[in-house]
């Protein structure tokens, strides 16, 4: 199977990382349980800009941690599949990507940047992603879309028809990933 596997938020914790910065910009106390949506307020911003300013900051970007078990359910994916990290980040922080996948280790075939048509368009069969509207988008044109829980996905409205019709699956982990992606596999075969 050809698997798209989105950065931030399923590999790399982005979040986190970014209200590091954010605490300290603005004297906040925030955490990733705080973060319920993508244009959450954070001070005078919202998260989304204030994830798309630290992103053009190289150190920022090279040393985002890693989601728990994703170099390992990664490895697992990459060793029977096709792996191509997808992301929508800034075009100009494609080097830096590839620098801090090389040093977390990870293991992967491709990595496309999706910012100008969307991951709806990449060719894969599976797309794991924690953003609604990319899962949405991916399973509305008929192929399966892996949700990665994450506090600001909890409210699955917009694609609680794409569940039901087990287009859209969530995922509570990398361990559970591994195990849908397994599912998938053998339906497939």
């Amino acid at each position: 199977m050809k698997i798209g596997i989105d950065i931030d938020g399923v590999l790399g914790e982005q979040v986190p990382h970014v209200l590091r910065r954010v605490n300290a910009k603005y004297g906040l106390s925030l955490r990733k349980r705080d973060i319920k949506s993508w244009d959450e307020p954070v001070g005078p911003s919202d998260i989304e800009r204030e994830i798309e300013e630290a992103l053009l900051d190289r150190s920022y970007t090279v040393t985002m941690p890693l989601v728990r078990g994703a170099r390992p359910g990664l490895a697992t994916l990459a060793a029977t599949h096709s792996i191509t990290l997808v992301t929508t980040r800034p075009e100009k922080v494609n080097g830096a990507t590839l620098e801090w996948a090389k040093r977390k280790g990870l293991t992967f075939h491709s990595l496309q940047n999706a910012r100008s048509r969307g991951k709806h368009d990449v060719d894969v069969d599976v797309l794991i992603d924690d953003g609604l509207h990319n899962v949405k988008e991916f399973a509305q044109r008929g192929r399966v879309a892996i949700l990665f829980s994450q506090p600001w996905n909890q409210d699955r409205t917009v694609i609680q028809d794409l569940m039901l019709e087990k287009k859209v699956v969530a995922a509570r982990g990398w361990r559970h990933v591994l195990q849908l992606v397994n599912g998938l596999a053998r339906k497939g075969d």
